[in-house]
């Protein structure tokens, strides 16, 4: 069991994922959240993504959210799905937040400062296995 001072590790998988949920992108990401709770590991999907297949999907994992938008990518709707996500990994106050590759994101910045705040509530972790 994963665990820091203070309790249990607790880890944000923020990801924008538009594969179908039988991709191997997809799997890869399971793969490694399962590994994760294997391990004792609380951990949360945050997922921005317009595939309706995968937003379906995710309906049967309590742990995963989904903030769905329409539209290209730099439309308003990812913008505004990218900064609900990032918003609700802040306040669930993660120890890490892993962040699958993509494009800069307004949101994603606030996310990263905010991660590395020195007047945060709770400082970085001591990870003990």
């Amino acid at each position: 069991m994963c665990t820091v001072s203070g309790g249990v590790m607790r880890v944000a998988y923020f990801a924008h994922l538009n594969f179908d949920w039988e991709s191997g992108v997809t799997k890869k990401v399971f793969s490694q959240l399962t590994s994760w709770r294997t391990e004792g590991v609380e951990v949360r999907l945050f997922c921005v993504t317009r595939s309706k297949n995968l937003m379906d999907s995710l309906r049967n994992f309590p742990w995963a959210k989904v903030y769905a938008y329409e539209g290209g990518p730099f439309s308003r709707s990812r913008l505004l799905a990218m900064g609900k996500a990032v918003e609700e990994i802040i306040a669930w106050n993660p120890d890490v937040v892993y962040s699958r590759r993509d494009l800069y994101y307004p949101p994603v910045e606030r996310l990263a400062k905010s991660q590395h705040n020195p007047n945060r509530s709770t400082p970085p972790p001591e990870m003990t296995h």
